[in-house]
C-alpha cells in the first residue's frame, strides 16, 4: 500500500511537469546582406515607390537563438540608416525589431531567404508606414 501511495504521489508530482515542458523553438537564421524595395507613404513625401534598381539594402550583423542585431539604410526620397535590435516570436517565422533611432518593425518570412519587413514610424518629422519585400543577397 505504501508502494502504491508513493507511485501515486510521484505520478501526481510528475504530470505537470510534463505539461510545462515545450519543445524549444528553432529559429532561422537571418545573418547577412539582404535587399528589397521599399514601398510606403510618409507625411512629406505622399507615397513612394522607388524606381526600378533602387533597392534598400539591410544587413543582419549578429544573431544568437532568436535575438539578432543589425542595421538598414535607404536612399530614395532621402539618405538614411537605421540600426535596429530584433526578436523573433515563439513561432520561429514572426519577427519584431526596434530602431535604434525611430520606428517599429514587424517581419514574417517568406522563406529562407525572403521576408516581408512592414514598418512603422510615427511621430517623427516625417511619419511614415509601408513596408519591403527582402531576399538574401548571395
Amino acid at each position: 500500500m505504501k508502494v502504491l501511495r508513493a507511485f501515486l504521489v510521484v505520478v501526481v508530482l510528475a504530470v505537470p511537469c510534463l505539461c510545462l515542458a515545450e519543445d524549444t523553438p528553432t529559429f532561422p537564421s537571418l545573418v547577412g546582406e539582404w535587399q528589397g524595395r521599399a514601398q510606403y507613404h510618409s507625411k512629406l513625401h505622399g507615397h513612394v515607390t522607388p524606381e526600378p534598381g533602387v533597392y534598400t539594402p539591410l544587413t543582419i550583423a549578429t544573431q544568437e537563438g532568436g535575438v539578432f542585431s543589425g542595421y538598414l539604410s535607404w536612399n530614395d526620397a532621402h539618405v538614411g540608416q537605421d540600426d535596429f535590435s530584433g526578436v523573433f516570436d515563439m513561432d520561429g517565422q514572426t519577427f519584431y525589431t526596434a530602431g535604434h533611432v525611430s520606428g517599429i518593425r514587424i517581419g514574417k518570412m517568406q522563406g529562407p531567404d525572403t521576408f516581408i519587413l512592414y514598418f512603422l514610424i510615427p511621430g517623427t518629422e516625417n511619419p511614415c508606414a509601408g513596408f519591403v519585400t527582402y531576399t538574401r543577397v548571395e
